[in-house]
């Protein structure tokens, strides 16, 4: 299957699964720019975005549960579902006897937390994709658009004449946040590596067009300057290297690709390095790139809550705000039961993701992409808002249980 190509012939099927996936990745930040290019509330745009996911999640879970009789197998969706049970739960307790203390409506956590996070997943759980080709296709393709259209607003929101002046400035728009448009970037890099090094891509504008996802993407995570997205870029480039590299003979076809990769990036890589100290954001970033004020405290007033209640735990959000560390606000929600129900099923998907990335080199692009997801959760995350992190949680399971269509994409 072409990466540009739709699907031809034989027998038809629907990438409803697919599509959750997509969307649930990169729907928000294609979408982001809308309200503001219209003049227009953010939620008359973001709202039909999540009630489509919703919607196809619904439909795939009904359709699977209540006419085919298709229940998913395996004690990893028995706990997904109970974990959610409990939040859900919370969410009704908390709402009830310490409304003063949410940070947002009931409906507001429901909707992100059970709507967007849980029920896609469970949907993706229900009825896992099998088209590899078509998500690393439209994941990349809308990621790389989505990155462009948010850095012409921010350019023509801050009237930026040259692009110089452009990235030194740490940037956003009012509809999507330094961190995410970092993540934004940071996964389009990663993707576009990935994706030019495959030896299908032959096709020299395909070799263009990757190259391009890649430098857009740096544009993003640099006038982002968030720590979050550095540090997944940091801590995933070596996997990523180690993924392209191994198994691979040093043909001279694979020799050009990567002098041809090399020259491309390092006139880009040069002038950013001579100019490292304009850099508002790489000084951000430098300064402390594991030290942030407000973090370190919110941590430490997550671990004095947990520590206040061990056992019942202190609610979804008792501070007011989340904790930005997943792990600790699962520990939050009802002490050790939530806390080490939550690990768990983390680490059984981080388990599936090395064993894909390890044995599964043609889909190790979505072990990268969780492991991604894991990282940004972990410095700048909340259960009920980290839709990706559940998504590609579940992908990396149901991926090495049941088979995927070959990506052949090039």
């Amino acid at each position: 299957m072409k990466l540009f190509e739709f699907h031809k012939g034989g027998h038809r099927r629907g990438y409803l699964s697919e599509i959750v996936v997509v969307l649930t990745l990169v729907g928000y930040q294609a979408i982001a720019p809308i309200s503001l290019l219209l003049d227009v509330p953010n939620r008359f745009i973001s709202i039909p975005l999540r009630a489509t996911i919703l919607g196809l999640a619904l439909f795939i879970i009904f359709k699977r549960l209540f006419i085919k009789k298709n229940m998913p197998s395996g004690l990893m969706w028995f706990f997904l579902s109970l974990f959610w049970g409990l939040y859900f739960g919370r969410m009704i307790l908390d709402s009830i006897f310490s409304p003063e203390v949410l940070r947002l409506s009931l409906g507001e956590y429901i909707l992100s937390g059970i709507g967007i996070c849980f029920l896609p997943a469970l949907a993706i759980a229900i009825s896992p994709p099998k088209a590899i080709w078509f998500l690393l296709r439209w994941v990349l393709i809308i990621g790389f658009f989505a990155v462009i259209f948010n850095l012409l607003l921010i350019q023509k929101q801050g009237s930026v004449d040259d692009l110089m002046s452009l990235l030194v400035k740490r940037q956003a728009t009012e509809t999507l946040s330094t961190i995410s448009l970092g993540d934004l970037g940071v996964m389009v890099v990663l993707l576009g590596i990935w994706a030019i090094f495959q030896q299908s891509y032959s096709h020299f504008l395909k070799k263009i067009y990757f190259a391009c996802t890649i430098m857009v993407g740096l544009m993003a995570a640099i006038i982002a300057g968030s720590r979050g997205p550095v540090l997944s870029l940091l801590v995933l480039l070596p996997l990523l290297a180690y993924e392209l590299f191994r198994n691979q003979r040093m043909t001279f076809d694979y020799l050009i690709k990567l002098i041809w990769s090399i020259v491309l990036v390092l006139p880009a890589v040069s002038y950013l390095l001579i100019h490292i100290h304009e850099f508002e954001g790489f000084n951000r970033i430098q300064s402390g790139l594991f030290s942030d004020d407000i973090r370190v405290r919110l941590l430490q007033l997550g671990l004095d809550s947990f520590y206040s209640h061990p056992l019942l735990g202190s609610g979804i959000e008792p501070l007011g705000f989340y904790p930005h560390n997943v792990i600790l606000e699962s520990f939050m929600l009802y002490g050790v039961i939530s806390g080490f129900l939550f690990v768990g099923l983390l680490g059984y998907a981080t388990y599936c993701a090395f064993w894909r990335y390890l044995y599964t080199p043609e889909s190790a692009w979505i072990s990268i992409l969780f492991f991604q997801a894991v990282i940004i959760s972990m410095v700048s995350g909340s259960l009920y808002g980290s839709a990706s992190m559940w998504s590609l949680m579940v992908l990396v399971v149901v991926a090495n249980k049941g088979s995927m269509e070959s990506i052949d994409v090039g």
